[in-house]
């Protein structure tokens, strides 16, 4: 877990450091602009995913869990340096924003294989408990998002006295990269499986990969817009301070820490998996429903605990759901892809939801009407609705083909 704590926390810095660094990359940027470059770059980041879910995926399934674990640190390490000791745009001009968004694309190749395949070595490790592992897993990311956050905030507060400070954030990744690189090295290997008969192989698979997308779209949308897109609403579309932000961006994932594993145990002491999944998408439509409007009203702490509730309802059990779909000759593979293959639709989310915003934002300004700000909240409110006409389609969806799809095969 301790890769996954390094690999999120590396990875959400563009978005906590965003004044800084979009300033030191893109200083032609407006104040509107700065945020909507973050959130692109964000998103844009998991169009390479689905590459390293392929090739990490595959190498799990053919040279070892082991050893694919170790190679998505190790592949991590190299850009995080990198950004650390990066010239910014006064020293070498376009070519420092260049790199910088290469070095991005880079650190999302490792995460594709990273989070999976993480996942998938847990479930077939353990012999039990598998829903609160798999909690315990998907908490480690916001552990270490949450780590990121709170040295973001040390980073704005000191940006005048110590202007370089934001560089040491990523140089104490590469020093948690490390260790966990060293973690990883005495973990014990699982026996690469055996090939499975052809038969058994095409059973009901493009189903199960057609679930595994759809569960990446509705995982991504759920956790991606409490975590990302609140904080852009607030700072861009409210005119909050970055600090605010941060502090909403703070209690979503002090939450989603907490809430994943007890979501996991409670999936255990169910022991029914189409029951938990079914309830737990119930409880995502009124929440975000509920939690969306309220941030739309400035209530945007009690909102983000909605949001994150309904991303942990149906992420705590996911890793469980969607190893259990494939033997494990071929299963690291088809998580790895299929999942970081939706997840693409999840990470562009807040980007295109905040794009739309402002764009709603800025024309309504334009308006002369005496009614203006009634109609600036009403037009907010297409948002909401937009956001969960898509989750309800996917979560209704991915009950039903789950309920189909139900294999025989277990993680161990």
């Amino acid at each position: 877990m301790i890769g996954n704590v390094f690999i999120y926390y590396d990875f959400l810095l563009l978005v906590h450091l965003s004044p800084l660094l979009i300033t030191s990359f893109f200083p032609n940027a407006t104040p509107a602009e700065s945020h909507i470059i973050a959130l692109f770059l964000f998103g844009a980041s998991f169009f390479v995913r689905p590459i390293g879910g392929i090739i990490f995926g595959y190498m799990a399934d053919v040279q070892g869990r082991k050893i694919a674990l170790i190679s998505t640190v190790k592949w991590a390490i190299l850009p995080a340096l990198l950004i650390a000791i990066l010239p910014n745009y006064t020293m070498i001009g376009s070519l420092a924003t260049v790199l910088f968004v290469l070095l991005r694309l880079a650190q999302g190749l490792s995460l594709g294989g990273e989070f999976t395949n993480a996942g998938t070595y847990l479930m077939e490790y353990h012999a039990r408990n598998y829903g609160l592992m798999s909690g315990l897993l998907t908490a480690s990311g916001a552990l270490g998002s949450l780590f990121g956050v709170l040295l973001s905030i040390i980073c704005i507060k000191y940006q005048h006295d110590i202007p370089w400070l934001w560089r040491m954030s990523f140089l104490l990744s590469a020093i948690i990269a490390f260790w966990g690189f060293n973690m990883r090295a005495i973990l014990d290997e699982i026996p690469i499986p055996l090939k499975v008969p052809h038969s058994l192989l095409v059973k009901h698979l493009p189903l199960k990969r057609l679930m595994v997308i759809l569960m990446g779209m509705l995982i991504g949308l759920t956790i991606w817009i409490p975590m990302i897109y609140t904080h852009f609403f607030v700072v861009r579309i409210e005119g909050a301070h970055d600090m605010i932000g941060l502090h909403c961006t703070l209690i979503a994932l002090c939450c989603y820490v907490v809430l994943t594993p007890l979501c996991g145990a409670i999936y255990d002491r169910l022991n029914n998996t189409y029951l938990f999944m079914m309830s737990a998408a119930l409880c995502v439509i009124p929440f975000n429903v509920v939690g969306l409007i309220l941030l739309q009203n400035n209530h945007c702490y009690s909102a983000q605990i909605l949001l994150i509730l309904s991303a942990a309802l149906i992420s705590a059990p996911m890793h469980v759901v969607m190893n259990s779909l494939f033997p494990p000759a071929i299963r690291a593979r088809n998580v790895s892809f299929f999942f970081t293959l939706g997840l693409c639709v999840g990470g562009m989310a807040p980007g295109s939801i905040a794009y739309l915003v402002d764009h709603i934002s800025s024309s309504i300004h334009l308006i002369p009407t005496a009614t203006g700000y009634v109609f600036h909240q009403t037009n907010y409110h297409l948002i909401p609705i937009i956001s969960v006409t898509v989750l309800t389609i996917l979560t209704i969806t991915v009950m039903f083909l789950y309920r189909k799809a139900q294999s025989n095969y277990t993680s161990k």
